[in-house]
Parts: structure tokens; C-alpha cells; sequence
């Protein structure tokens, strides 16, 4: 489907695939125990937003290397997440009373950058294209009412995390094929 293999046919989309696998054991791991500490909350979902602009900078370099284009909002995105991921890593404490805000921002960010996706999405597939713009405006619903809730999200947060991770993972997955 809507993968970057080297020469953009049917093979497998590996990357997407084990990006989406690791969401969607994040996710089980929020289900599982929503009264886990926040600080681990904070460094398991810190080494997948890492790993997420790891990959959208490999993406990136594929395009570039593959068609030529170079969509700086890959790169934009890739370097926050990658620099959200590593202070959330280094900064459990200080970030785990700031996590319903540091998500929803992600979360924001990670809705827009697959609504931007969207156009060529749609050249790819009719209903991936559906499938992707009503996953990102759930993102868009989640991120908005952790900015305006805060102290209901921090209740909550587990399981409003672990739905997204799981909708995001559920989607890399899809892509992979």
C-alpha cells in the first residue's frame, strides 16, 4: 500500500511494520496497568516517540534518495520527536507533570503531519485515505481535550495514550502491506 520499499512496488513495508508493532505494545502495556507510575509511562513512551522521528527521518532520506523530494516537514517533525523523545528520557521527573501536555502536543503534531500525508495517500488508495484522515482527526479530538483537561487527562492519560498508540499502530501496520 502506502509503504517506501527501493523501487515503490508490492514488497513489504518493514519499517512501518515494526513501527506499528512497537505502538501497539505500547499501548497493551497502557491498558494493562493504567496505575503504573507515570515516570515509566514517561520513558516507555519516550523511546517510541524516539524511535518515530528516527523513522521519519529515514523515510525522508528514502524519498530523497528514491523520487528526489525532500518534504521538510519530515525532517521538521522527525528532529522534534527526536529531541522530545530524549528529554523525556533524560527528564522522567520533571516531564511526568507536564506528560498530558507533552502528549497532547504530539499527538497535535502527529495529526497534522498525516493530514498533510493525505494527498498522496488518496493517489495511493481511496479508502486509506478515509481510513487515515478519520484516525487523525480522533489524534485531533485526544490532543485537544488533553490540552483543555489537564487534570482529567492525568487520570486518564493511560488510556487516552494507549487508544492512540494503538490507532497509530493498527495504521503502521496497515501501511506495511
Amino acid at each position: 500500500m502506502f509503504h517506501l520499499s527501493e523501487n515503490n512496488d508490492q514488497s513489504f513495508g518493514w519499517g512501518h511494520f515494526i513501527l506499528g508493532i512497537l505502538f501497539i505494545i505500547l499501548a497493551l502495556f497502557a491498558f494493562r496497568d493504567p496505575l503504573a507510575s507515570l515516570m515509566t509511562l514517561a520513558f516507555v513512551f519516550a523511546i517510541g516517540i524516539l524511535f518515530r522521528g528516527i523513522y521519519q527521518l529515514m523515510v525522508r532520506h528514502r524519498l530523497k534518495e528514491s523520487f528526489g523530494i525532500k518534504p521538510t516537514h519530515l525532517l521538521i517533525f522527525g528532529i522534534i520527536n527526536i529531541l522530545l523523545g530524549l528529554y523525556l528520557v533524560f527528564k522522567p521527573g520533571l516531564s511526568a507533570s507536564i506528560l498530558p501536555f507533552i502528549f497532547a502536543f504530539w499527538i497535535f503534531i502527529s495529526a497534522i503531519f498525516g493530514f498533510m500525508s493525505l494527498s498522496a495517500i488518496k493517489q495511493v488508495s481511496t479508502p486509506l485515505f478515509w481510513l487515515t484522515l478519520i484516525l487523525n482527526i480522533i489524534a485531533l479530538i485526544v490532543a485537544i481535550f488533553l490540552i483543555f483537561n489537564p487534570l482529567s487527562a492525568l487520570v486518564s492519560l493511560t488510556f487516552l495514550v494507549a487508544f492512540y498508540f494503538l490507532l497509530s499502530g493498527i495504521q503502521h501496520i496497515i501501511y506495511a502491506f
